[in-house]
């Protein structure tokens, strides 16, 4: 009697394993997007919430558009960003002109820029 239903939850078990193996065959395609969605989006959740301006981000931005861009560092890039341009434009690669006029442009406006964009303060200390 104990052998017959051990035998019988032997064999139920066994149906189960098959019809969870169908089951994970057939919508594998679908647990494996799931699966890579749910890790995206509990991976980048802090890459979004520096979109908000709120803590490194707002400090390295407050360092690359008051400390680094608008002194040495950004007329040097802005310098030799414009001789590029007048370089490149003479050998008739318009486009990439174009390209380094607005990088030459963009280290000038670049504080404004993140500052409206991301509700980043004038001083940079909180206030």
């Amino acid at each position: 009697m104990i052998e017959e239903n051990s035998l019988r939850v032997a064999v139920h078990l066994e149906q189960a394993q098959v019809k969870c193996c169908r089951l994970l065959q057939r919508h594998s395609g679908s647990l494996l997007l799931l699966f890579g969605t749910v890790l995206l989006l509990n991976g980048m959740q802090d890459v979004a919430l520096a979109q908000t301006g709120e803590g490194i981000f707002d400090d390295a931005a407050c360092v690359l558009g008051q400390e680094v861009l608008t002194k040495e560092y950004g007329a040097m890039l802005s310098a030799i960003a414009g001789l590029l341009a007048i370089i490149t434009s003479v050998m008739g690669a318009f486009k990439s002109a174009w390209a380094l006029v607005f990088v030459t442009v963009g280290t000038f406006t670049f504080p404004q820029i993140v500052s409206e964009l991301f509700n980043i303060q004038e001083g940079c200390g909180g206030g």
